[in-house]
């Protein structure tokens, strides 16, 4: 088989050019659009990986970060202030309370048999007491009624001097005129004698009624004084009887005083919220036994706000006391600055009925915990400078992001400065 070439010519060419043209080479080029967007897509993908690396790293390597912190109050138990049965109970699981709100009360059955037996006291105290007026009263109605039969027989004795007096004046004035006619020998001396016997009896009679009348005075003044004598018995006891009136009174004072101070005890086993907040959770009911000291309810005050934050055991480590924190809450679009004042490793393992409630994972209680759960509580305190903002506008149980400085550093200098020194670990 043969093989037939042709040749095609593609361009024609003058093989003479001409002399007097110069002769140029030009390279036309065109940029590649590709390659320039493909390059710029690599250079802005590589920053980001870049950036987003940066971030990760600064966020697991130099800080830690808790996102399940929340706003919280200072929680205190509620405990009982003695042993007895709860017999009212107002306290219900989130109900906002105000200072001077009686939560509950706890009735002591030994307080309450003896509020009984002192006002079976009292009573008794105070029928004694009305005993003794009666008798003071009927004392004084004894005196009065003596002081009025005394005094008529007074206003008898002075009708009865009045009329003495006029006997002995006229006894006397015929004794006097006697006495002239005797003198002139007119008249016997027997006349004169028996007129002078006259005179004198009038006389003893007006000297008896007038000691009769003051002895009678004498006696109404001592009845009045509540004292006194008539023919050798006692007119009135009116001094025993105010006596026994004010030992009565007395004995009524201190019975109504001891119920006073056991109404007062009672009183004290009623327990108020001494600030306004919230019942976080309530353990007993009306009608449950408790003992002193026993927690009734979780108690979580509104005058201060905390912040509440759980790590990992992993991260706990990183943080100490009195580090500052970023403090961001999503709901407000707030961002603060905290102090940490408090590191509990074993915050998530605290018994809330004995101390306060905790965050929770939701892995099954019977699961041991691992590292991957935050277990380990912080507590911080957002600065005086961020707090009056902060105050008005967060309630409790608010969520927050918080992200503390990793103490890198800090901790490898101290596990290194034993090494340092020619020290084994």
């Amino acid at each position: 088989m043969k093989v037939r070439r042709e040749d095609t010519a593609i361009l024609r060419m003058d093989p003479a050019p001409k002399e007097n043209l110069p002769v140029t080479t030009t390279r036309i080029t065109r940029p590649n659009i590709r390659a320039v967007v493909w390059t710029a897509i690599w250079l802005v993908a590589g920053g980001a990986i870049l950036l987003y690396g940066g971030a990760l790293v600064h966020a697991n390597v130099a800080r830690v970060e808790s996102d399940s912190a929340f706003v919280g109050g200072i929680i205190e138990p509620v405990q009982a202030p003695t042993t007895g049965l709860i017999s009212t109970h107002n306290a219900e699981p989130g109900m906002q309370v105000s200072a001077g709100d009686k939560l509950f009360t706890v009735q002591d059955p030994a307080l309450e048999q003896m509020i009984g037996l002192a006002s079976v006291q009292v009573e008794h105290a105070r029928e004694d007491l009305r005993q003794k007026q009666a008798m003071h009263a009927a004392e004084l109605a004894r005196r009065d009624d003596w002081v009025r039969t005394a005094r008529a027989e007074i206003a008898r004795l002075d009708e009865s001097i009045k009329s003495q007096e006029e006997i002995e004046r006229n006894a006397r004035k015929r004794v006097d005129s006697l006495k002239e006619l005797y003198a002139k020998g007119w008249i016997a001396f027997p006349m004169l004698a028996e007129a002078t016997d006259k005179l004198a009896v009038a006389t003893s009679t007006v000297s008896q009624a007038r000691i009769q009348h003051r002895n009678q005075s004498e006696l109404i003044d001592a009845a009045l004084s509540g004292r006194g004598f008539a023919g050798g018995q006692v007119i009135v006891r009116l001094p025993e009887a105010e006596s026994a009136v004010k030992f009565a009174e007395t004995a009524v004072n201190l019975a109504v005083e001891n119920l006073r101070v056991l109404m007062q005890r009672r009183a004290d086993y009623a327990v108020t919220a001494g600030s306004s907040g919230r019942i976080v959770r309530v353990m007993r009911r009306s009608g449950s036994n408790v003992r002193v000291g026993d927690a009734v309810a979780l108690f979580e005050r509104n005058s201060e706000r905390v912040l509440y934050a759980f790590v990992t055991q992993s991260d706990v480590v990183h943080i100490a006391l009195g580090d500052k924190a970023q403090v961001f809450f999503p709901a407000q679009n707030l961002t603060a600055t905290a102090t940490v004042t408090a590191v509990d490793r074993a915050g998530g393992f605290l018994d809330d009925v004995e101390t306060r409630y905790t965050w929770k994972t939701a892995r099954d209680p019977l699961i041991r915990h691992t590292d991957r759960d935050k277990t380990a509580r912080i507590t911080l305190q957002i600065n005086d400078e961020d707090k009056p903002a902060a105050q008005k506008v967060l309630d409790l149980g608010t969520p927050a992001i918080v992200s503390f400085k990793r103490r890198w550093a800090e901790s490898m200098f101290a596990a290194l400065q034993p090494l340092s020194k020619g020290e084994h670990p």
